[in-house]
Formats: structure tokens, sequence, C-alpha cells
């Protein structure tokens, strides 16, 4: 008995009879015995997990993120969009540096001092010939004449309230700072003495005090405070 020959089906795959004309399981036509069979193509699949299938990922991303980075800087560089891009630079200094103006407390002369004066006097303490103080509270004024040259002051009195009207002024004017030595020449406490510190504030105003230096017979001397307005 010659052996049969084998026969499946080319839809399932199920061993079928030689002489079968259609698929006992799967119920399609069988082609004829010699004829040419079409069979479906074969199906693989990568399991997952296998090497294979991380090679093409990896892959895959490699070449995503490259485009990415093409892309990114065409759009980032100023060529592509036609823009130049201009960085901040210190200049290079040609001289130099220029000089901020600072505030100082230190009075200035703004003009010149010479001139009529009214000096506000606020006498506090009284010297007499014996050498005596006494506190006070008293309130005179003087009229002077400046004459300025350079830094060196001279002047006079040309009138008082309440006071010896006859004095000269001596001292010097330098950077607003005001030393002056009064020296009385009438007979009202001739030869008496007194000093002057002060400055002429930014304002053209003068401000210091009065203190004795010299006390004559029946006279008597003062410490006061001076405020100086040019007339």
């Amino acid at each position: 008995m010659a052996p049969r020959t084998a026969r499946r089906c080319p839809h399932c795959d199920t061993a079928i009879e030689p002489s079968a004309t259609f698929c006992s399981h799967c119920g399609n036509t069988l082609p004829a015995l010699g004829a040419t069979q079409m069979l479906p193509p074969t199906r693989t699949s990568v399991p997952r997990g296998s090497p294979l299938l991380w090679v093409i990922t990896i892959a895959v991303l490699g070449v995503v993120l490259g485009l990415v980075g093409v892309l990114w800087s065409r759009v980032a560089s100023p060529a592509t969009v036609g823009m130049i891009t201009t960085i901040p630079t210190p200049l290079p200094s040609t001289g130099s540096p220029e000089l901020i103006p600072t505030t100082t407390n230190t009075p200035i002369t703004q003009n010149d001092p010479s001139g009529d004066w009214r000096l506000k006097v606020h006498v506090y303490r009284n010297l007499d010939q014996t050498g005596q103080t006494s506190e006070v509270d008293s309130y005179t004024q003087i009229m002077i004449r400046l004459f300025q040259k350079g830094t060196i002051s001279t002047g006079e009195y040309i009138g008082a309230s309440g006071a010896c009207s006859k004095a000269t002024i001596e001292g010097t004017i330098q950077n607003g700072q005001i030393k002056w030595v009064i020296n009385y020449i009438g007979s009202c406490c001739r030869d008496s003495k007194m000093e002057f510190e002060g400055v002429i504030k930014i304002d053209g105003t003068i401000e210091g005090n009065l203190k004795p230096l010299k006390v004559s017979d029946n006279c008597i001397v003062w410490w006061a405070d001076v405020v100086g307005i040019k007339e």
C-alpha cells in the first residue's frame, strides 16, 4: 500500500485528507491537488525585551533628537531670521574719569565779603576789668564795613546800638573760615579786644562767636553768638 501523501490546509494549517476539497476545520475551499498553493505570508514578531527592539528604539530616538537639535539651532541663530545681535560692551577710556561732585559741610565763600554787614549779637556772658564774669541775656546790633583782599580782611565799626561804636577789624577769611580781632580805638573801652571766629555759610550769611581777649579800665567785653547779614 502506497503511503498517503500528507496534506495540510493552506488557511488554518490543519491536517486534512489528500482527496478533500474543503477543510473540515475552517471550512475554506481547498485547491485541487497539483495546483500551486498561495500560502498567506507568515507574520514574524519581535518578542518584548528583545535586544533588537532596544536597538531600533534607541536609533529612532537618536534621529528624533538630532532633528530637534538642528531645528533649534536654526531658530536661535540671528542669521536665520536676518537679525543682528548686539552685546553691550564698555567703551574704552579716552582720558581721566569725570569727577562726580560731592556735597560738603565746609562753608564756602561764593561772593566777595567786602561791603557793609549788620551783626546781630546775642550776649550771654560779660567780663569786667576786675576779671569777674556774669551770666546775662542781652542783644545788640553792630554795623561793620569790610574790605577783602585775597584772604586778608580789614574793616571798622560804622555804628552800634548799646555798645562801643569805634573799633577796627583785622584778620582773615579763607575757604569760608573767618578769624578776626576787634580792637576798640575810641574813648569807649579803648584798647579792649575781642576775637571773632566763624564761617560764611553757603547762603551768604555769617555765623560765629565773640570772646574776650583783653579788657581795659571801665569796660565790659562779652562772650556772644553772632549772626551777620550783608546789607
